[in-house]
């Protein structure tokens, strides 16, 4: 049985990973990473959300949103 949090709770995880997401790299590991995750749990449609921003890396907001274009596009190649 799954642990049961609150929906704040739930939330708090959120500020968690945007705190350790720095650079391009760490990206593209937590957007490969998730949609492993998602495959392995058989899941057919996903609406993967993020918030596109400015990294450490120097990083644009725009290079944030290709970064998660491409290691989608990549994963889908690999299917």
């Amino acid at each position: 049985r799954a642990e049961e949090r609150s929906l704040s709770e739930c939330f708090e995880v959120f500020g968690i990973i945007h705190s350790c997401v720095r650079d391009a790299h760490t990206v593209q590991l937590v957007t490969r990473e998730t949609l492993e995750a998602f495959r392995e749990d058989n899941v057919r449609y996903l609406e993967l959300r993020t918030t596109p921003r400015a990294l450490s890396d120097g990083t644009t907001k725009r290079g944030y949103i290709a970064v998660v274009l491409e290691v989608m596009r990549l994963f889908i190649e690999e299917q």
